[in-house]
């Protein structure tokens, strides 16, 4: 009975959605176009409640979630108020629906890239028929026309149309004059016009696209693809190439030594070659049986470090080829003392002189624990993430506790000066849960400001600084400047230079909110034209 209901409704729907067009509007019944098969003959609901004749329309009527895609009961309304593919440029992405307006002026069902119902054709003389009862406008149609693929194409499922695939001119243009001719005939009492076109010499499977076109009262034109089989040539679609891996057992972390299954078989194409292949930091732990099969073996040893391994597989035939991958994360099996959580950063950051840093070790009970307690500062020497995150590790390292950091090597964790290297290891029986990297960054002086005069060049650069502090030092170390290179302009300050530190005593006029002038002289000296301010101390 539910079943029943449902039906009813979809045949409800599907009345309203006609009867809501039925002002001018049409499609191509002959040659069958795509909307004649899958549209006028065979209805969506007809692929869940009924029999279709065209079981091909499946993959556009019925929606992922397996409800109905109503769109397909509007076949008559693939339009446009345009001149058609001969005048409108820039072209419209989508072919055989011209962007309709009907569709949000996007893709349209009749677009998309399936493997459509075909008719078979003969190259010379062929009848077009266009069925316009849905709005039988005769008095204002203006033309037909009809363009064809190019001789080399080749459908091919997934791949969309392009105006690419199509000879730049139609090759049948029919004007109506009012009047029927032996080339176009109006069937007044069928509602349809039939012409006579001649269709060039065509092997295998091709695409045909149509036009309708009203006068310039109102510019509104119908728009559709017929597919087509011409004796001789290929006419089977060529499926595109695409590569597929299933690794069985599914896994994407293997431990230890032993092998997996490695299966590219439901890769699509036809009459496909195998190519594997694998890629880790030391490719001697791997082998693969036959990397010339779909299916295969692949064999590893135990690594003495995590390894990310990266399986690789090359399909290919005469259409073409694809590859894809994926990465598998192979840890030691061997019973060790420390467990890994992670780099100790992703970032090579330079630090500023006065920042901290600690590793923040959060326990199981939740209570943060920090190493070492008071935190590393840091120094002009530290500043690179190489050199902040070597001595973070050496002297975490040197208490001998449950955390350590660096590359563990045969079960010894040890630093090296690489940022992106080291990591943070626990050992396995502590009651660290998690841990990280902890910056606290040096504020500058809240009642120091620094700004820099206007017109800054390579020969000069001038700073106003505002303070109460009688003393601040100013650091130069980001700001590119190197003290030594320039000729200070002591101004309102004294002044006395420690390396990349310049520290100022102030007269008592200068203050928080008034400034007082320091200025640089060089020789071409290109640091002094950079926006970097130095910092408050």
């Amino acid at each position: 009975m539910h079943t029943q209901k449902t039906y009813l409704a979809i045949l409800t729907m599907a009345s309203s959605i006609i009867s809501s067009n039925v002002f001018a509007h049409g499609y191509i019944e002959q040659p069958p176009s795509r909307n004649y098969f899958c549209g006028a003959v065979t209805k969506p609901d007809q692929i869940l409640y009924g029999t279709p004749q065209y079981k091909e329309c499946a993959a556009v009527f019925i929606m992922p979630d397996g409800s109905i895609n109503n769109d397909g009961y509007n076949y008559m309304s693939i339009l446009s108020h345009t001149k058609g593919a001969k005048e409108v440029r820039p072209l419209p992405k989508n072919v055989c629906g011209f962007d309709s307006e009907a569709f949000g002026h996007g893709k349209t069902l009749w677009d998309e890239p399936i493997n459509w119902p075909t008719s078979n054709m003969k190259s010379g003389s062929n009848q077009f028929v266009w069925n316009i009862s849905f709005g039988p406008h005769f008095s204002d149609t203006d033309q037909f026309r009809y363009w064809i693929t190019k001789p080399d194409f080749k459908y091919q499922v997934g791949k969309p149309l392009s105006w690419n695939d199509f000879e730049s001119t139609p090759f049948c243009e029919i004007k109506w004059t009012g009047q029927s001719t032996s080339t176009l005939q109006a069937d007044y009492a069928a509602n349809k016009f039939k012409m006579l076109c001649n269709v060039p010499v065509r092997k295998g499977r091709h695409v045909i696209y149509g036009e309708w076109g009203r006068t310039p009262s109102t510019y509104e034109r119908f728009h559709s693809c017929m597919d087509v089989i011409f004796s001789g040539g290929e006419s089977t679609i060529v499926t595109p190439v695409i590569a597929k891996i299933n690794i069985e057992p599914s896994s994407d972390k293997i431990t230890g030594a032993g092998s997996l299954t490695l299966n590219g078989s439901s890769s699509q194409g036809e009459s496909l070659s195998y190519s594997w292949s694998i890629s880790a930091a030391n490719t001697s732990l791997y082998s693969i049986q036959n990397a010339k099969l779909a299916k295969t073996t692949l064999f590893y040893a135990n690594p003495k470090e995590r390894n990310d391994v990266t399986v690789s597989l090359l399909v290919s035939n005469k259409n073409g080829n694809s590859s894809t991958s994926k990465v598998i994360i192979h840890e030691p099996a061997v019973t060790s003392v420390w467990r890994d959580l992670g780099l100790l950063t992703h970032e090579t950051k330079v630090l500023k002189v006065g920042d901290k840093i600690s590793i923040r070790a959060v326990l199981k009970n939740g209570q943060d624990i920090y190493y070492p307690t008071n935190g590393m500062l840091i120094n002009s020497s530290l500043q690179s993430a190489n050199e902040w995150a070597y001595a973070l590790a050496n002297q975490i390292n040197a208490l001998n506790g449950d955390l350590a950091i660096g590359v563990d090597i045969n079960g010894k964790i040890t630093p090296v000066k690489d940022a992106n290297s080291n990591r943070i290891y626990v050992k396995t029986n502590s009651n660290i849960q998690n841990a990280y990297l902890w910056i606290v960054e040096t504020t500058p002086l809240s009642n120091c400001t620094v700004k820099k005069q206007s017109g800054a060049n390579p020969w000069w650069a001038g700073f106003d600084i505002a303070t109460d502090k009688p003393n601040i030092d100013l650091d130069f170390a980001n700001t590119g400047i190197d003290l030594a290179k320039v000729r200070i302009d002591k101004g309102a300050f004294t002044v006395t230079v420690n390396g990349s530190i310049l520290r100022l005593t102030k007269p008592a006029w200068v203050n928080a909110t008034t400034s007082g002038y320091i200025g640089f002289n060089a020789d071409n000296y290109a640091p002094l034209a950079g926006n970097s301010l130095p910092q408050c101390k």
